[in-house]
């Protein structure tokens, strides 16, 4: 009886040990979120996937945009934005009324379609 009564002392030790671990480790991590609704769960009908960027070396463009659905008429391209480290990521009205141009930012310049 006292050896299991020692095993089972040393489980919650080890438990709480590596919960400790992880922790540490969580703080000093780069993490992301990402998040996908289904269209049978969404309140709308439509599907919908966001991510964040939680914790990385440069400060990060933390604003949640919305990009409106569009209808491109068939052979359209799409403009590809150079990744922008930091605020603001890109500064394009095309892409999102939320990432106009504000006082003098200067619009972004597409690297290809």
């Amino acid at each position: 009886m006292r050896r299991a009564a020692q095993l089972g002392l040393m489980t919650v030790q080890g438990f709480q040990l590596q919960g400790m671990l992880l922790l540490l480790d969580a703080s000093t991590s780069l993490a992301c979120t990402a998040v996908g609704i289904g269209r049978e769960v969404s309140s709308t009908g439509y599907p919908m996937v966001t991510h964040s960027e939680d914790g990385e070396l440069a400060t990060n463009d933390i604003r949640l945009i919305r990009v409106p659905r569009k209808r491109w008429p068939a052979g359209s391209l799409r403009p590809l934005y150079y990744y922008e480290w930091g605020y603001p990521r890109i500064v394009s009205s095309q892409h999102s009324p939320e990432t106009a141009p504000v006082g003098d930012q200067q619009e972004t310049e597409p690297i290809g379609h």
